[in-house]
């Protein structure tokens, strides 16, 4: 399996980044948030089913949390397309 960010993905990855530092002033801490998620999304390659459909009257989408973030994903014959990253309080 091979790992495949939308746009929205890249930009989602983009903002946190940006989010992060600016709170924080601290570039290691937020590099290490999107090396964690990062790694989260990269062992999906392994278990692209290790996660629950996030509805369960529609199995296409997943979630994968990783603290207060949901990947949202789908799996196809031969990868994972990341959809997006969003805060939870931001999931409807």
């Amino acid at each position: 399996m091979k790992i495949k960010l939308t746009k929205e993905a890249q930009s989602d990855f983009k903002n946190m980044f940006e989010y992060y530092f600016q709170e924080t002033q601290d570039a290691g801490y937020t590099l290490q948030i999107v090396k964690d998620i990062r790694g989260k999304v990269e062992h999906l390659k392994s278990f692209p089913f290790r996660c629950p459909p996030l509805n369960p009257d529609d199995q296409t989408i997943r979630a994968l949390y990783y603290k207060r973030y949901a990947i949202l994903y789908e799996v196809g014959e031969d990868e994972v397309i990341i959809l997006n990253i969003k805060h939870t309080s931001r999931l409807q």
